[in-house]
């Protein structure tokens, strides 16, 4: 499991735009099992309490509480069968980090949580932006794509060259009411089509260079207006909310395939010239003899580059492997990479 860091994932959203009930919602999906796949949280208290949160949704209609100022911290496991495969490092932040000023200039007051969501960005693989699907007819500042925008911007631009490449999940929330609007005769993918006309207005950002962007409309339930924060359970109906979780690791799975792909370029060329260098040595008069040091230090550090090209080979094998299995399950996602719209076949 450990062939590759963890994934750091961070979401935002407008207060109340359902980002901790998708969570919710996913990991009670998840943790159960999509076909093959599941999440396991590590912290065996905080397991338990997302499943009673969801066991009263479903029960009572009690929904989660919005997320406190203190960010909450999930350390998931996403497993195939048994086996762990990758570990996700998950941070909900609540509505307001975003949208709240770093500093006390203007008598503004700090925010610690606003702060560290800024920081986290830089190091984060990838960014939800979590959009309410039935206010998509409402202003872009209620929705607040414009911060969105100007963070995922700032990420961009503050990342690390060598790290892997940005993933973006447009999150459609309460997607329900905004499916059944459209013609039922298409294909999911054909009424997301549809509508992503409206995203695309609302957030460019999808289509920037140097990330991958993928929209994904999920439903936890067709709840309508909730009252004093319940709903009526019996519309608790999960749709789609295992697939951004694919997606993320999808993208992953094909950014850690074209890292090692990198590096064994890198250490072929090594390999090709610590090679001619031995050449070269051993093919002089009395080099085998006067340049023993030298020698030794060549075949010692051609062996390791020949250990670490096997490592960086068995990864790129693993990556290829997995990322190929995954790829079955985001073909319905509209995908944009570099600015371009993916064809499902080239995913």
């Amino acid at each position: 499991m450990d062939w590759i860091r963890p994934i750091v994932v961070t979401m935002l959203g407008a207060p109340m735009s359902g980002k901790t009930t998708f969570l919710l919602g996913m990991y009670a999906t998840m943790s159960l099992g999509e076909r093959a796949y599941a999440l396991l949280e590590k912290d065996q208290d905080r397991d338990f309490e997302l499943g009673r949160a969801w066991d009263r949704l479903c029960a009572e209609g009690v929904l989660p509480p919005p997320t406190p100022e203190e960010p909450f911290e999930y350390r998931f496991t996403f497993l195939h069968g048994k086996d762990p495969l990758l570990r996700l490092d998950w941070t909900d932040f609540r509505g307001g980090a975003m949208t709240t000023p770093l500093g006390e200039a203007n008598g503004f007051v700090e925010s610690p949580d606003a702060r560290r969501l800024v920081q986290r960005l830089a190091a984060t693989d990838s960014v939800y932006l979590v959009l309410d699907g039935s206010r998509l007819g409402a202003s872009p500042q209620a929705l607040e794509t414009r911060r969105m925008t100007a963070l995922v911007r700032s990420a961009l631009l503050e990342r690390d060259p060598a790290r892997p490449g940005l993933s973006v999940v447009v999150l459609l929330t309460k997607a329900d009411r905004l499916l059944a609007e459209l013609p039922q005769h298409l294909t999911i993918t054909q009424r997301l089509d549809r509508a992503l006309e409206t995203i695309l207005g609302l957030l460019p950002v999808m289509r920037q260079p140097g990330m991958t962007a993928a929209l994904c409309p999920v439903t936890v339930g067709g709840f309508g207006a909730p009252t004093r924060g319940r709903v009526d359970p019996a519309t608790v109906r999960p749709f789609w909310l295992h697939k951004p979780v694919m997606f993320t690791m999808f993208h992953r799975l094909r950014e850690e395939r074209r890292l090692r792909e990198a590096e064994l370029a890198s250490l072929g060329a090594r390999h090709r010239h610590l090679t001619a260098e031995l050449d070269r040595v051993t093919g002089e008069r009395l080099g085998r003899l006067l340049r023993r040091a030298e020698l030794r230090g060549l075949e010692f550090e051609r062996a390791q580059v020949e250990e670490a090209w096997r490592v960086a080979d068995a990864r790129r094998t693993m990556a290829d492997h997995w990322g190929a299995t995954l790829r079955e399950e985001i073909m319905e996602l509209p995908v944009f990479r570099d600015g371009a719209r993916v064809e499902s076949g080239d995913l």
